[in-house]
């Protein structure tokens, strides 16, 4: 068959149509439709029947679900069979549709389709299409879901952070569920593990980045995506590189004396980098003398006319708060010989090994003699001269008599000659000419403990307090001058008292002497006694306390005449407190009462009056709850005095909720004393306390609040290393505790401090000790202390730096030098 007046044919997106455009009854037959390529064929057939009544509507395609954007058009469509004339009608939600803007109904070549456009969440629902003729009406429902393709609504800013710092992005986002949340680096999915850590939920999605490295500067992007589409928010992370030089300074420069020298050195690193300049590690600024010239990323310095005393060590830091780096060059200035640094005079021990040494500069090679008593001095058993570089030295073994007197070197080159000479004595060790003494002061005065020494220079004084080496602090100030060693104390307080040492060392000995430093503090009233009014009968009760250096004398008097313990009275006194209690108040009782309290260096007092009424007096807290600190795992303490007449009631509140005598709580009110205990001290036993004292004339209340500290814990102790020479070595350690945590390492009873062979990190959480470069002298016993100020805990760990061993062969005639590694057992 094929396409004419009676049928029409059409093939369109794999489609194949064949409409009869009027149908007869001559129609009615069976249809065959055949599809074929090169490699194969198929069919099918349908049957059509042409009638000569009116038919009812009939759907030979119902409607069917559509999913359709948010945004988006969409066409819902269905085929209908009948006879003409033929109306359709279209329903959501059982209400009619109206063709318009939003909604477009179309009905041609028996298909209904209605065209919905720029769809909204409101769109989605039941869709009915119902068509209707005179034979009758028929209906098909589909149903239209609208899809919110996601959208952020938070995105992740762009980071600039160091290396070690803890990175987070958070995105918020919506959309129809379900949603699916990835994140990549670059284009690399990056999956929960190592130092990724990925949250994710309905609407949010976090991704945590821990201890950054600049390897981990990238490009990030948070994926979202669902049926309806997908989104991606991008951000940039920057991890600072820290700087490094590219091109180092010259290890060695040789200059012409009065040329002029240039030192440059070139870094990578993330901006902003900053240069230093230093000279025998002192730092030096542009001048007359040095011309200092810097870009971002390149530094120079130019000296000027150079003379000898230009030669030294030239370091160039470059630092950044990412990190620093740093590089040196040994510039040497080169004229005729002349001594930079001649021979010193020299103290040495007998027995000892003596070296003389002195400095040249000058153009070499040089002649270089030494002389003793004007005699030449030769390479031998006892002699030893050396040259290297600009340096000599005169090594003389085991020092007797014979050996003092006057030292000469001479250095001569093509150009000139130069000469310089020392005296060398035999050192005397050091001695005390006068001794620490003991002494004893007041709180708050400025004292000083004072010895006098004598012996040969240099000397290395240090204080010890209780063996502990002892640092200068605002308070402690530490001289020594004129062979005077002098231990000051301003505004001394009574934890400075306890022994004190100081040791002094040369090159030929060392001596220590003590002395005991006694802080007395004079007595005074801490807290008055308070005036009480009690009701005809009652006990009444005053208390004062009070401080100073035991012993102390505590007193109560009344009318000038001392009050002891009797019938009725009871005088109970302890280290820092005295109650006064009458067993039962009578009017005579009445008055003013003094209290009194004294030792050797001072005194105290206070007065308070007893009021006896024959009336029920209210409460009345004498001397209220106070500020109070417990150590977790311990106990603590909360008490008041209270006044009024008995019987008297206690309550003991926590945050509002009452407090009941257990285990835990014990809770008593006896002498006017109201008490609480609480054992086992915990983190939730925190907060505010609160005091609430009733009788038949009124209530009163007071509150303090409770700290719960904890002491120092070593979570995670340093290990014991055995390293080779040159080696980096790092302790680590792990502590908790309330902070502010106090943290030291020692080696051999010495503090370890930041310097340039170590480092000393800590935080309230963590300390680490690195030593740079590994030596046999650093083999030993590494200490690390943490206290805070409720207690405090230590932890140790063993270094081994295996040394070497230089050992001599004798074959014949020939020696060989054999180096073994000496390794731990």
């Amino acid at each position: 068959m094929i396409s004419g007046r009676k049928y029409k044919i059409t093939l369109k997106d794999n489609t194949a149509t064949m409409k009869i455009l009027t149908a007869e009854r001559g129609d009615t037959a069976e249809y065959r439709m055949e599809v074929s390529n090169k490699v194969g064929k198929d069919q099918c057939t349908c049957s059509v029947t042409v009638l000569d009544r009116i038919m009812p509507p009939t759907f030979t395609k119902s409607l069917k679900r559509v999913d359709g954007n948010i945004g988006h058009d969409v066409s819902m469509e269905c085929k209908v069979s009948g006879s003409q004339p033929m109306t359709i009608a279209w329903f959501k939600d059982e209400q009619e549709i109206k063709s318009g803007a939003k909604f477009q109904p179309e009905f041609k070549d028996s298909s209904a389709s209605l065209k919905v456009f720029k769809l909204e969440k409101s769109d989605s629902g039941v869709y009915m299409c119902k068509a209707t003729n005179s034979a009758g009406f028929k209906d098909t429902s589909g149903t239209l879901y609208v899809k919110e393709p996601p959208a952020f609504t938070q995105k992740p800013d762009n980071q600039d952070v160091i290396p070690g710092a803890t990175v987070c992005f958070s995105t918020a986002f919506t959309g129809t569920a379900p949603l699916t949340v990835k994140w990549f680096k670059e284009e690399k999915e990056i999956v929960t593990g190592g130092m990724y850590f990925i949250k994710k939920d309905a609407s949010f999605s976090s991704l945590q980045l821990q201890s950054v490295k600049p390897s981990d500067s990238s490009k990030y992007t948070c994926q979202v995506s669902n049926d309806a589409g997908m989104v991606e928010s991008t951000v940039l992370l920057f991890v600072k590189e820290p700087p490094v030089f590219v091109r180092r300074l010259d290890a060695t420069k040789l200059i012409t004396s009065g040329d002029s020298a240039k030192l440059e050195a070139k870094v990578v690193g993330s901006p902003i980098i900053g240069f230093k300049w230093f000279k025998d590690e002192m730092e030096i600024s542009s001048s007359a003398k040095y011309i200092i010239n810097q870009t971002d990323l390149e530094t120079a310095l130019e000296i000027i006319n150079c003379t000898v005393e230009d030669s030294g060590e030239y370091l160039c830091v470059a630092s950044s708060e990412a990190g620093s780096d740093r590089c040196s060059s040994a510039v040497s200035v080169k004229e005729p010989p002349m001594f930079v640094r001649s021979l010193e005079p020299k103290d040495v021990v007998k027995g000892s090994e003596m070296t003389i040494e002195c400095q040249v500069s000058g153009s070499s090679p040089f002649t270089v003699t030494f002389y003793k008593n004007s005699k030449v001095i030769r390479n031998d058993k006892k002699h030893r001269i050396t040259v290297k570089d600009e340096l000599l030295a005169l090594q003389v073994q085991v020092v007797e008599a014979g050996d003092v007197g006057s030292y000469q070197c001479i250095v001569e080159n093509e150009v000139g000659r130069a000469s310089c000479d020392c005296q060398v004595t035999l050192k005397e060790p050091p001695m005390f000419v006068r001794k620490l003494e003991n002494l004893s002061s007041l709180v708050g005065r400025d004292v000083s403990l004072q010895c006098n020494l004598k012996g040969s220079e240099p000397m290395t004084v240090s204080w010890l307090k209780d063996n502990r080496e002892l640092k200068e602090t605002e308070s402690v100030r530490m001289v020594f001058e004129n062979k005077t060693a002098m231990l000051h104390f301003s505004n001394l307080q009574s934890q400075d008292g306890g022994k004190y040492s100081c040791q002094v060392q040369n090159q030929a000995g060392s001596q220590t002497c003590s002395a005991v430093l006694t802080v007395k503090e004079p007595a005074k009233i801490t807290e008055e006694s308070k005036s009480v009014s009690v009701t005809q009968g009652d006990p009444a009760t005053l208390e004062a306390r009070f401080s100073g250096t035991k012993p102390l004398k505590a007193r109560w008097l009344k009318a000038g005449k001392e009050l002891s313990s009797s019938p009725r009275f009871k005088v109970q006194s302890t280290d820092n407190s005295s109650v006064l209690k009458i067993i039962k108040a009578e009017k005579s009782d009445s008055g003013e009462y003094a209290f009194e309290v004294s030792n050797d260096v001072g005194h105290g007092s206070c007065e308070a009056t007893i009021t006896v009424l024959d009336q029920i007096i209210p409460p009345k807290f004498t001397r209220k709850l106070k500020q109070t600190e417990g150590i977790k795992g311990s106990f603590a303490h909360l008490e008041c005095l209270v006044s009024g007449s008995l019987p008297i009631t206690i309550q003991w509140y926590k945050d509002e909720k009452e407090v009941q005598s257990d285990e835990k709580h014990k809770c008593t009110f006896f002498e006017n004393v109201a008490f609480l205990e609480i054992s086992d001290l915990n983190s939730k036993d925190g907060g505010s306390y609160t005091c609430i004292a009733t009788n038949k004339a009124g209530t009163v209340q007071c509150s303090a609040i409770l700290f719960v500290k904890e002491p120092p814990c070593i979570l995670e102790k340093p290990e014991s290393m055995n390293v080779l020479p040159g080696s980096k070595v790092q302790f680590n350690m792990l502590v908790s505790g309330t902070p502010p945590l106090n943290i030291k390492w020692f080696k051999n009873q010495k503090e370890i401090v930041s310097n340039n062979d170590c480092s000393v990190t800590k935080d309230n959480t963590s300390s680490s000790l690195e030593l740079f470069f590994a030596k046999t002298s650093y083999s030993g016993e590494y200490v690390c202390e943490v206290q805070n100020d409720v207690g405090s805990t230590s932890c140790q760990a063993t270094l081994f730096v295996k040394g070497f061993l230089l050992v001599l062969f004798l074959n014949g005639s020939n020696a060989f030098l054999s180096l073994f590694l000496c390794l731990s057992l």
